[in-house]
């Protein structure tokens, strides 16, 4: 790969064709010293093709553009090559295209921006930004101009960052410090924020937190979010809000707006990235915007893409809450209303079955009762009376066989309706067979 600063040269024999190729072209006015020379030179021009008729060579316009860019194109030199420099220009078409320009302190190049490949780009380029460019020279050849054709941009400086926080990275991961995430509480009493206490960012933050969830009560920690000693500072911020006891943050916010990678880079740093962690209070992370990822957000509990994303991860949107417990306070009505209506259902029921069972012992018992008087009206010695039978007594003692009589023997022989006495003049007994003998 090559590296090109905007004014550098190429000391090959590419430079040496190009030079040859481009000596005698100038884009702008001529000055009138130079359109004299050239009107005198036609003039003479036009005289020698009078003289010499067809026998005069010369191209075209167009054709010397074409063979510029035939030149430019056969040569790899200028292919993929990296270029340093500043953007400027960087004005926007309806189109998507940019045609910024790429400078430094002495010369410039037209370059040319797709726009599918501006949306590949990592970098979001920006006016005054120093960056390393990559892309193919070529020529544009209506206008005669040679432009830099963009495949990539990266910013100028950044290489190291990116290598000592990938390095980073490696190191916290695999100490563990990415893999633990706790859960956020539901109703937060207090939110902590860690942030700059200027800046639309906290503005935002405190706007949205009273806004969704007014019971939680706001604690701000202003520290200082770029520069150096911010990482301390914000370090310092997360330990301060853990050791308040009264009133002692639920959740804890870190985050400030967006900003340039060097802007950003105090939630790289390793000392808070180790006080996230150390963090008895989960911690939420808000920096910069969704396409910003830093160390602070692969420890923290939870990462938000912005700050006010992250105030309203961390509390509930009081309305959503106030709707929720009207459905659930609705569907606790109409249960309970259904489980009296059941349970009223089932008192019936069991009413009905008690009355039923009870109906039928008590029937029961009434039949046996009825079958017990019956047998008793059958044993009483009156009922048997009635039916024209007597009972024969005799000194008190009921005769039930003529075995105890003998003749003579006084008697007493009662009768349904009285008594008689009587005495036995004889005795006859009978031969009496046992029934089915």
């Amino acid at each position: 790969m090559i590296f090109l600063g905007v004014n550098s040269g190429l000391t090959s024999r590419t430079e040496a064709k190009v030079s040859t190729a481009l000596s005698d072209c100038r884009i702008g006015p001529l000055r009138p010293q130079e359109a004299k020379q050239l009107s005198e030179a036609n003039t003479k021009e036009v005289s020698r093709e009078q003289k010499e008729g067809s026998a005069a060579e010369y191209i075209t316009v167009s054709e010397l553009n074409h063979r510029v860019r035939e030149l430019i194109d056969g040569e790899s030199g200028f292919h993929d090559i990296w270029v340093l420099g500043e953007f400027s220009n960087l004005k926007p078409f309806a189109s998507g295209h940019l045609y910024p320009t790429l400078k430094d302190g002495t010369s410039e190049i037209q370059c040319v921006m797709w726009a599918g490949t501006l949306g590949r780009l990592s970098v979001r380029p920006e006016e005054g930004m120093k960056v390393l460019v990559r892309g193919d020279l070529g020529v544009y050849e209506q206008k005669g101009r040679y432009q830099l054709y963009v495949t990539d941009v990266k910013r100028f400086g950044v290489g190291e960052l990116y290598a000592k926080l990938e390095a980073l990275k490696a190191k916290l991961k695999q100490e563990g410090l990415f893999a633990r995430k706790r859960p956020l509480p539901r109703f937060p009493t207090v939110v902590g924020i860690v942030t700059s206490d200027t800046g639309a960012a906290v503005r935002d933050m405190i706007r949205i937190l009273s806004r969704r969830f007014p019971p939680a009560r706001i604690l701000l920690a202003p520290v200082l979010v770029q520069g150096a000693g911010a990482a301390e500072d914000i370090a310092q911020g997360i330990e301060a809000l853990n050791r308040l006891r009264d009133p002692h943050s639920d959740v804890i916010i870190v985050g400030r707006g967006g900003g340039s990678i060097e802007d950003l880079w105090a939630f790289n740093e390793e000392i808070l990235a180790r006080a996230i962690f150390a963090s008895e209070i989960p911690v939420v992370t808000g920096v910069g915007h969704e396409t910003d990822f830093t160390i602070s957000d692969f420890v923290a509990d939870l990462r938000a893409a912005t700050p006010s994303e992250a105030a309203e991860k961390v509390v509930p949107d009081k309305e959503a809450v106030l709707d929720k417990i009207g459905q659930s306070q609705a569907a606790i009505y109409t249960r309970t209303v259904e489980l009296l209506q059941d349970y009223e259902q089932s008192l019936d029921e069991d009413a009905t079955q008690f009355t039923e069972t009870v109906m039928g012992m008590l029937s029961s018992r009434l039949n046996r009762v009825k079958q017990l008087a019956e047998l008793l009206r059958s044993l009483d010695p009156h009922g048997v009376l009635k039916r024209g039978y007597a009972v024969v007594t005799r000194k008190g003692i009921i005769v039930g066989s003529v075995s105890l009589l003998h003749p003579r023997d006084n008697v007493d022989i009662m009768v349904v309706d009285g008594r008689a006495a009587a005495q036995i003049l004889k005795v006859t007994e009978w031969k009496v067979t046992p029934s089915g003998g």
